[in-house]
């Protein structure tokens, strides 16, 4: 067992006088020439008959899309329809009706720092019989 797994030149002999050896005792016992192989006949292939198994999974398979597409379109349907792609600038949000000038009296604009040193500058609305809306921006 040493022999074999040390590195040394009469080793090396060995293992070719071995390999020699295997080579011609394995090319001895396999025929020469290699036989032909026989010619079989080829199988012809049978149509298969559709059944009815098969269909039915198939028309599962559709009336679940088609469930699945009307389902979106119902509830969809029940959503209202978004604007425009982008930023809307023109709303403010939560808003349910647009303020007019007319109504509404402006609040004098305020720079202030907060307590934890940003400053932010305020200013807003009082709107008559509604409410004050109050706008603060991060500067």
């Amino acid at each position: 067992m040493n022999d074999i797994l040390s590195n040394g030149v009469h080793d090396d002999i060995q293992h070719d006088d071995m390999d020699r050896v295997l080579r011609g005792y394995f090319r001895r016992q396999m025929p020469n020439p290699w036989p032909a192989a026989k010619a079989t006949a080829l199988a012809q292939p049978t149509p298969r008959r559709r059944s009815w198994l098969s269909s039915y999974g198939r028309l599962a398979l559709a009336a679940s899309i088609l469930l699945g597409v009307m389902g979106y379109l119902a509830l969809s349907s029940l959503f209202p329809e978004q604007e425009g792609p982008g930023l809307n600038l023109d709303r403010t949000i939560g808003s349910k009706q647009r303020i007019t000038p007319l109504k509404a009296q402006p609040l004098p604009t305020q720079r202030e720092r907060t307590a934890n040193g940003v400053e932010v500058e305020s200013s807003g609305w009082i709107i008559p019989g509604k409410g004050t809306i109050i706008n603060v921006k991060q500067r």
